[in-house]
């Protein structure tokens, strides 16, 4: 879709944060991504993104338009938020005032919710990607010993996983912490 506004280069395509970090490079002006990544979380790769490319200015274009995943956007560095299935048109308007004035506003991204937002200090979730796998796949249904299996590990080590991520985000119970990582863009379904 970009290409047919005839007015930009598409310098490539991926749906992994790791390949976006290290691909990127400084003659890339925009990058449009989506919140929810393959390997790592979208706010971990936009504070990235913002300490290593100071210029390169970024839009989400995501599925999810929940206000926390909106906020935590803008608070790592976005310059616009839409969503996905937003009309070539207004992306395009998108583009045009990110590139210009490094943000676009809309009824997600108003002037005084971003105002607000950038105020205040920042702070990255941190997780390994051992975690950020184990949280993806609590998310599914499977039962502990089936996500044991599939990342190759015994049911101690998810245990552990489980426990770590319980106590590092106060959490209760496996309800809470699938609630949680949808909420915080972690995770996706």
């Amino acid at each position: 879709m970009i290409k047919s506004f005839g007015e930009y280069n598409v310098a490539g395509t991926t749906t992994s944060g790791k390949e976006v970090l290290s691909k990127i490079d400084d003659t890339i002006n925009l990058l449009i991504m989506d919140i929810s990544l393959e390997g790592m979380s979208g706010y971990y790769l936009l504070k990235e993104l913002a300490q290593k490319h100071k210029k390169l200015k970024v839009l989400v274009l995501s599925e999810s338009v929940h206000p926390y995943i909106i906020n935590h956007a803008i608070k790592f560095g976005a310059g616009g938020y839409l969503p996905l299935e937003s009309e070539p048109k207004a992306i395009k308007k998108a583009i045009q005032d990110i590139l210009a004035k490094g943000i676009h506003y809309n009824k997600l991204m108003t002037k005084e919710l971003v105002a607000g937002i950038r105020s205040k200090e920042t702070s990255v979730i941190k997780i390994t990607p051992k975690q950020y796998a184990f949280l993806n796949l609590c998310c599914t249904g499977l039962s502990y010993p089936e996500i044991a299996e599939k990342l190759h590990v015994s049911h101690r080590t998810i245990d552990w996983h489980r426990d770590m991520m319980f106590a590092k985000f106060s959490l209760n119970n496996r309800a809470d912490l699938v609630m949680f990582a949808l909420r915080t863009g972690l995770a996706h379904i």
